[in-house]
């Protein structure tokens, strides 16, 4: 009888402990059933609206701010999405002299930016900007990075040409690029890219097409091929001491390319580094009968501490036919920057660019002379030739905030009237200012 009592409270003791457990296990089961549920719910009505879901292994998520940017990522860090968005509020007035200049304000760039890392080796961006009131999509790419420092790009991107050219807006010292850069570099195209990079060195090449929108009468250009460009660029950065901010960098970047679909005509042309008067005084016009192009430039940058020396050379030689002289271009700018408040530029060897300091209330002076020549008289080319000196001050509130102010005197010659549109050998000047956010 002992036996029989001792085993029944032997029984009870056990559904006593065990019951909570049971009962947790239940509701947990009623947990996961439920969230079953919503999931097959959420599907299904994804399904009936076209959406393709496909679910895969639920993964937990982070969700942090990197300098003011919004990031998520997964615990595992298989999967990221952040978002960079700027906004660049202009404004400028002009000294003029024999043409009228528009004084002025503008949104310079209203960007917005998806980007995001899938299965740890796949990357993708989508990268508008609505300033002007317009639609124009910079990046829009997919991208592979499943190998050491190396990244492959499909898509539009920018050519791997020119230092300042490869630099983001949001890290350019000037209010706008030189005149070089403007008027010769290539800028974004559809195409195809590799980069490698290492300790000191980056190397970036790709075979392109042409921009997204170039083609907006395809009717118009039927049977014609796209222009084709294979662009490469090499940087070599022998001195690079982050501690002490002392940095060499030196580039060289190549291009051959034909003429967009439907045409053999080459243009030139650039505003004069301010982006409120759209004068374009150095102007080619569409020179003809261009059967290919190529374009050289030479990079080179000194940093020692607070101080840094900037400087690149463009050259454009155009191969023409039925008889035509071939045409060479070419410019160059050269600038320095000193930080009196004592921070530095700062390097990313895997950009193989500069971007901000990282630091607060700090001030930048800058100088600039820039030179572009687009004359080639022999050739029957009269662009323009024009040289501008700039002053610049930039007050970097944070990492996300800069006040930007340019003083820029211009000295155009006789050709340098716009294809004939403007009145030549005008020399104006004026102040340009802007407000910039990142975020």
């Amino acid at each position: 009888m002992k036996r029989w009592i001792t085993g029944f409270a032997i029984v009870l003791m056990l559904l006593a402990v065990g019951a909570p457990a049971i009962a947790q296990e239940s509701d947990t089961a009623k947990d996961d059933e439920i969230v079953q549920q919503k999931k097959e719910q959420t599907k299904e009505q994804g399904n009936r609206l076209g959406l393709g879901f496909a679910y895969g292994e639920q993964k937990a998520m982070q969700v942090w701010t990197d300098t003011g940017r919004l990031i998520l990522k997964t615990d595992d860090g298989e999967f990221a999405w952040w978002v960079d968005a700027r906004v660049m509020l202009d404004a400028a007035v002009f000294a003029e002299d024999k043409n009228q200049l528009h004084n002025g304000v503008e949104l310079r760039r209203g960007r917005f930016a998806l980007k995001a890392l899938l299965w740890s080796d796949w990357a993708a961006e989508l990268d508008i900007d609505v300033a002007e009131a317009e639609l124009d999509v910079k990046d829009a790419y997919v991208g592979y990075a499943g190998w050491d420092n190396a990244l492959v790009k499909i898509g539009q991107h920018r050519e791997p040409f020119s230092l300042e050219e490869t630099t983001t807006s949001r890290y350019i010292s000037f209010m706008e690029r030189a005149y070089v850069i403007d008027a010769l570099a290539p800028g974004r195209h559809i195409g195809v890219s590799y980069a490698k990079w290492g300790e000191h060195y980056r190397f970036m090449g790709g075979i392109y097409g042409q921009e997204i929108g170039d083609d907006d009468d395809p009717e118009e250009y039927e049977g014609d091929s796209d222009a084709i460009g294979i662009t490469g660029r090499f940087v070599w950065v022998p001195i690079l001491n982050k501690e002490e901010a002392r940095t060499l960098h030196l580039g060289i970047s190549a291009t051959t390319r034909t003429t967009d679909a439907g045409t053999d005509k080459v243009r030139f042309r650039s505003r004069a580094e301010t982006h409120i008067a759209h004068n374009r005084f150095v102007n080619t016009g569409k020179m003809k009968d261009v059967d290919d192009y190529q374009m050289l430039g030479l990079d080179a940058v000194v940093q020692l501490g607070s101080w840094s020396f900037q400087g690149e050379y463009i050259t454009a030689h155009l191969n023409r036919f039925n008889d035509r002289e071939d045409v060479d271009v070419d410019g160059w700018y050269t600038y320095v920057s000193w930080f009196p408040t004592g921070e530095n530029r700062n390097y990313t060897m895997a950009q193989s660019r500069f971007v901000s300091p990282n630091a607060k209330n700090a001030i930048e002076l800058l100088a600039r002379f820039s030179t572009i020549d687009l004359n080639d008289l022999d050739a029957g080319v009269e662009g323009g030739q024009a040289d501008n000196i700039t002053f610049g001050l930039n007050w970097y509130f944070n990492n996300n905030v800069r006040w930007m102010i340019n003083y820029t005197m211009v000295d155009n010659d006789q050709y340098a009237d716009g294809d004939g549109d403007y009145i030549g050998d005008d020399d104006f000047s004026f102040l340009g200012t802007r407000l910039q956010i990142l975020f």
